[in-house]
């Protein structure tokens, strides 16, 4: 298994401290990173900023080992009984809570975005998820 690519991504809405919403992001993220800023609108024009940082190789493996590791043992399980759902063609997606995050818990939820591109020569689905599922054990 080998992990290509990992991104974390949040929004911060119009109604967000933008700084809170990154506290948030650098909870999750714990090595130093410059997020990558896109502003944009909503649906009904209100403005929105989205966060995002990346990682790749073996950095990005490192942020995915201590961001599972954080997470508390029940999340753990419901992420390893759901990898079926969450790993999707070379994709591991997880969703975690941004407010808990600002608060400095690592917890699933909603808010903030990960995904992790992950391969294998040849490529395996079904190994890969036995090797995800062991690192949430």
């Amino acid at each position: 298994m080998k992990f290509q690519r990992v991104e974390v991504k949040t929004f911060s809405q119009a109604t967000e401290d933008p700084e809170k919403v990154l506290c948030s992001l650098q909870t999750i993220v714990t090595t130093p990173f410059e997020p990558a800023v896109e502003k944009t609108f909503g649906h009904f024009k209100n403005p929105i900023q989205v966060f995002t940082a990346h990682f790749k190789g073996r950095k990005g493996e490192e942020l995915l080992s201590s961001i599972l590791s954080r997470l508390l043992p029940s999340d753990r399980e419901r992420l390893a009984s759901a990898i079926g759902e969450r790993f999707v063609d070379g994709k591991l997606y997880i969703r975690l809570d941004k407010m808990r995050a600002y608060e400095g818990t690592v917890t699933l939820g909603e808010g903030i975005q990960l995904v992790a591109t992950i391969t294998s020569y040849p490529f395996d689905e079904e190994h890969i998820k036995r090797e995800l599922r062991g690192l949430l054990a």
